[in-house]
């Protein structure tokens, strides 16, 4: 009886993450797909040569990306017998490109709530394709309520490795 209780529970969870992640995936489509960026089709575009052209050309529709320094954390495991480290680049899409002195003034407080947030995840959630989709929803909420304003559309890791 309890084998079969337990198998209940563990499909009822397992559609329930996969909805979750259905959702933040259709979500992240659907921002994707309305037009916010849409490059000319057959481009080739670098992370560093998409930077390079929203900071030439700010009010020509192209995104506002701010880039943060290394990030290395610890991050929790379940069994708490090995230390893990996470080490991550973050690239910061801003709603307006008057959101960049924003962010240059208060890198510091940010770094900090990212830290925050990265502890507050553990080692397993981290692995998985809807643990970072969530990871990334609550980086981008609590940044955005950590500068009192909406400033931070969209975040794009350009680098994540998890040890």
């Amino acid at each position: 009886m309890t084998s079969s209780f337990s198998r209940i529970i563990a499909a009822t969870l397992s559609s329930i993450g996969t909805l979750v992640a259905s959702f933040l995936l259709w979500q992240a489509y659907a921002i994707s797909s309305s037009g916010v960026f849409d490059p000319p089709s057959g481009s080739q575009r670098t992370l560093s040569s998409v930077t390079a052209v929203s900071a030439k050309n700010a009010n020509s529709g192209f995104p506002a990306l701010v880039s943060l320094d290394d990030i290395l954390t610890d991050v929790r495991s379940s069994d708490e017998s090995r230390i893990h480290s996470l080490n991550l680049k973050l690239e910061l899409e801003l709603f307006e490109e008057d959101g960049r002195s924003n962010i240059e003034r208060t890198e510091a407080g940010l770094k900090d709530v990212i830290i925050d947030t990265i502890r507050g995840q553990s080692l397993d959630t981290l692995n998985t394709l809807s643990g970072k989709l969530y990871f990334k929803e609550t980086l981008i909420s609590r940044m955005n309520a950590f500068l009192h304003q909406p400033v931070i559309r969209d975040l794009h890791f350009a680098s994540f490795f998890l040890q």
